[in-house]
């Protein structure tokens, strides 16, 4: 009561000294309401968007003008949505925007220390937040994360849209200058750079131009996009991308193919092809062998507790999955166990096909967590056709991704992958990336964050290749779909040990993530949980496929 009576009494000799509209958060939380200017900390974006509407959840909200003076959570990887937040802010009048938290990350930093930065706990005080105070869309020293490069292309002044293949629409933004930027564009198609170009904008606030590039020609059956990239002089003001089409990832089988040979011995399954061999277990279901010209593909001593071809459940939790990954440590999620029954193979003339259910189990509940139809085709050139059928699954917590892991020989360390890039991006999270082919080593894949995540994470990826000094290695390629592809120096489980950079073991794996779908960034250790559109939800009906192709002679 005398809190709200303090801040009453401020509001009242303010407003006998200026005019200049007061805006209080905490007096949300009284019956007041609110001064001059509704403000309110990490409101749900669809609720957001009912407060545009001026349709709910309550007058009150869209009376006075609404500000988030927080409203997106920049720790680690994300914030989620962010977009998806601008783009109210822009739908309505009564809309002021709202600030991200926060801007640079706090930590102590120690140029011959065991760790570069510390931070909460590490100096042996009882009472602290842990890394909570890393929670910065830049790091100590001013490098931006990939939170802050989203940001940018979201609070671009400039927004371009299709009118048609060869006509775009730019809006400015702005409500005072004029949009005065130089346009350069890039248009690709599966990836590679076709044509490019460059033209001068002028656009008056809030109006619009249309440009016409008549060297795009768009083909419904390959992937299409352009790229704008806005200049104020040398300076990179921002990039967007414009997908044109989206292509199709049939699957072709091989042709010309020779006779492929297989043979049983006890529980294992060995498969003889061009240039190489495989051996399925049929205990455990996984493919645990992979031999191409006498080099052996599948790291025989991995970090997890599995070999091979495994199905993958579980993330190195990101900051904003603090609150979430309490279910995971509470059903020992990181443990979780494979199991097969219902093996069964048949070998045909040029290829072979396996069979198997696969059960995932975490220690801690009672429940399976998902049964998995998996079936591998086997050509005899040595490409695998993997094929995965969720035919139950429900769980009763947020589970983080579907997918598939594989780990291959430390010395498999050079990527190179079609898909968003170059930075980390999330279903939720993506603005900041653009399609592309890109080429890097595994140890480049992961952002480096003060305390470690799960930080490799490309979406919409429609091959990648992980290959040695002497190119050989596999190629993952999508089917019908793109996938989420991700590659580590250590598996989930060890990110998830490690408390800072410098704690990541180095040398031991290279850890290969196909995923069907992953849970979205979001922002949930202040505000919001990912949205439902980017959360997996029951398992029951999801499916992955791609196919493994040796690669290198």
């Amino acid at each position: 009561m005398y809190k709200r009576q303090n801040q009453d009494y401020c509001y009242s000799n303010l407003k006998r000294l200026s005019d200049i509209p007061v805006h209080y958060e905490g007096v949300c939380r009284t019956r007041r309401w609110a001064y001059d200017v509704v403000s309110q900390m990490y409101t749900f974006p669809n609720i957001l968007e009912m407060i545009a509407k001026e349709k709910g959840p309550a007058p009150k909200f869209y009376k006075k003008p609404f500000y988030l003076c927080e409203y997106a959570h920049a720790m680690g990887v994300g914030a989620g949505e962010l977009e998806r937040y601008v783009q109210t802010f822009y739908s309505a009048d009564h809309l002021m925007g709202g600030c991200i938290w926060e801007f640079a990350d706090h930590a102590i930093y120690h140029e011959n220390g065991k760790y570069e930065y510390t931070y909460g706990g590490d100096h042996g005080e009882e009472k602290h937040d842990g890394n909570f105070c890393v929670d910065g869309l830049f790091y100590p020293d001013r490098t931006p994360h990939s939170g802050a490069l989203q940001m940018k292309v979201c609070y671009r002044p400039v927004r371009a849209e299709k009118i048609s293949n060869n006509k775009f629409k730019f809006k400015s933004y702005r409500y005072f200058a004029n949009a005065e930027f130089t346009v350069k564009y890039r248009f690709l198609v599966d990836g590679i750079e076709k044509s490019k170009g460059d033209f001068s904008l002028n656009i008056p606030p809030q109006q619009t131009v249309t440009k016409e590039i008549s060297e795009i020609n768009a083909d419904n059956s390959k992937n299409c996009v352009i790229v704008f990239d806005y200049f104020d002089g040398d300076f990179p003001v921002a990039s967007e991308q414009i997908t044109l089409s989206e292509g199709v990832l049939p699957f072709t089988a091989p042709s010309r193919l020779s006779k492929i040979r297989a043979e049983k011995s006890e529980n294992k399954l060995f498969i003889y092809f061009d240039k190489g061999m495989m051996i399925f277990n049929k205990s455990t279901g996984f493919i645990e062998s992979y031999i191409y010209n006498g080099k052996e593909l599948i790291n025989q001593v991995p970090g997890s507790d599995f070999k091979g071809f495994g199905l993958q459940l579980y993330r190195a939790p990101i900051d904003n999955d603090m609150n979430i990954k309490r279910a995971w440590e509470k059903c020992r999620l990181d443990s979780m166990i494979n199991y097969t029954k219902n093996n069964n193979y048949v070998i045909k003339d040029t290829f072979a096909e396996i069979n198997s259910t696969i059960v995932v189990i975490a220690p801690k509940l009672k429940s399976k967590l998902a049964e998995v139809k998996a079936k591998y085709t086997v050509f005899s050139n040595g490409e695998i056709k993997a094929d995965y059928t969720c035919i139950s699954g429900k769980p009763k917590m947020q589970i983080p991704r579907f997918g598939v892991q594989l780990e291959m020989p430390a010395c498999f360390e050079n990527v190179k992958y079609f898909g968003l890039g170059d930075k980390v991006n999330y279903p939720d999270f993506k603005e900041h990336a653009l399609t592309g082919i890109y080429e890097c080593k595994i140890s480049d894949m992961f952002e480096n964050y003060i305390k470690p995540q799960e930080s490799a994470v490309r979406c919409d990826v429609r091959f990648a290749q992980i290959t040695d000094c002497d190119g050989m290695g596999f190629s993952f390629e999508a089917i019908d779909k793109p996938f989420v592809f991700s590659a580590n120096p250590f598996t989930p489980q060890q990110c998830a040990k490690a408390m800072h950079k410098e704690d990541l073991p180095k040398g031991n794996t290279s850890c290969i993530n196909i995923d069907a779908e992953i849970l979205g960034a979001g922002s949930n250790a202040c505000g919001p949980l990912t949205s439902n559109k980017y959360r997996l939800g029951k398992l029951k009906g999801k499916k992955l496929s791609f196919v493994v192709k040796p690669i290198g002679d």
